[in-house]
């Protein structure tokens, strides 16, 4: 059966063998193509930093962004991501995210349940009213769409208000995110996990962690799309 690659609109042949019939397995559905595949760098091996997951050699294994990071006392909150976030990422992610390709949500649903489907407590990170009325959608839900989580964060800001400091300013900003109050129970005493799309400074995930942890929750940590 032929279909086409969502990112290149090649065509994607999905051979199906004899023996896979007879197995009776559910075929999984291929939406990008072979080439677009190996175009995301998977964060697959131990040259990443033991803090943001970002992707490299450090001394000790820590990156200097989580060095910073660490001596203002944020050594227990640890992050991972699948992808590092290269060109062909960031070409996805104006698709997806901001060209409001929601359908896109399809090439990395399924990695989403098979990292967090055994985790106890999932956080997706909000956007904001006008950005929801103007996206219709929050990605981080589409990446999500599989999955069970909890929506109890709200954001006094728009979290895009970012793109207009510089990373001193980014790393720096006052906290965005309140808790709602009809759901506080369903953190309280949770290893909770919170999901972005990207991580780009660390600051978003941490003032989310820095709110749920105040409000309760066991422990925090971060998973994003790309790094």
């Amino acid at each position: 059966m032929n279909k086409q690659c969502l990112l290149c609109n090649n065509s994607i042949l999905n051979s199906i063998s004899l023996e896979f019939i007879l197995s009776l397995k559910k075929q999984q559905v291929d939406y990008i193509c072979k080439q677009c595949q190996r175009r995301f760098i998977l964060i697959k091996h131990d040259d990443f930093c033991n803090y943001c997951g970002r992707l490299g050699k450090f001394k000790l294994n820590t990156c200097g962004d989580c060095n910073q990071w660490n001596q203002k006392g944020w050594s227990w909150f640890t992050c991972r991501s699948i992808y590092s976030y290269n060109d062909f990422m960031s070409t996805y992610m104006k698709k997806y995210k901001f060209n409001g390709d929601y359908y896109l949500r399809k090439v990395f649903s399924k990695q989403f349940f098979d990292k967090l489907n055994q985790k106890e407590c999932l956080v997706p990170i909000p956007i904001s009213k006008t950005t929801m009325h103007k996206r219709r959608f929050n990605q981080v839900h589409g990446l999500m769409e599989n999955l069970k989580f909890q929506d109890v964060l709200l954001v006094d800001k728009q979290k895009n208000t970012q793109s207009h400091h510089n990373k001193k300013q980014r790393m720096a900003m006052q906290q965005i995110f309140s808790i709602d109050d009809r759901y506080m129970h369903l953190i309280v005493g949770k290893n909770v996990t919170i999901v972005d799309d990207v991580y780009t400074t660390g600051t978003t995930i941490r003032l989310a962690a820095a709110i749920l942890k105040e409000n309760g929750a066991k422990s925090v940590s971060g998973f994003t799309l790309a790094r």
